[in-house]
């Protein structure tokens, strides 16, 4: 008899190969053996939003949020979904909070695009001058993320007239 950890690690195979499309079937097999297991829905997810079914992706990510997934992680994802689809109020709304680098690039971007720059300014600053400060290791900034956040955060000032090339 096959159980959960078989479809998990077939599912793990086809992710590692970029066949999210052939993952998602075997990952929903592991949802029917352990309907609780809130691993399992972020994994499914994860596939999901990497095959761009964003709304499937949504859906899915808040079982996972339901059963107890509490992750900040999980609210970026859900977050990226809403941004990806278009759905700006839905997105800033699951984002969290100030602390993960991720939320605060993504809600920098999504301010820069409505032209709030100084609400674009104070998200990217939170990667610029926090990213050294060990309470955020878990979700560090890269050395992309705070070359991106600087020249945004220039373009933001540049805009605004408060700053000069």
């Amino acid at each position: 008899m096959k159980n959960v950890f078989y479809y998990i690690r077939l599912a793990n195979a086809e992710i590692s190969k970029g066949n999210f499309k052939k993952a998602i079937p075997l990952l929903e097999k592991a949802i029917k053996l352990e309907p609780d297991n809130k691993l399992i829905y972020v994994k499914l997810g994860n596939a999901f939003k990497k095959s761009e079914n964003y709304d499937k992706a949504i859906k899915t990510y808040l079982k996972a949020k339901e059963l107890g997934y509490s992750w900040k992680s999980l609210l970026y994802k859900i977050g990226f979904c809403f941004y990806k689809k278009g759905d700006i109020d839905n997105a800033l709304k699951f984002l969290p909070d100030k602390g993960f680098f991720k939320s605060s690039k993504l809600r920098g971007h999504i301010f820069f695009e409505k032209g709030e720059y100084d609400k674009a300014i104070e998200e990217y600053e939170e990667i610029v001058f926090k990213s050294s400060d060990s309470r955020y290791s878990i979700d560090s900034a890269s050395y992309e993320d705070l070359q991106s956040a600087c020249k945004n955060m220039g373009k933001c000032f540049f805009i605004k007239g408060e700053y000069t090339k």
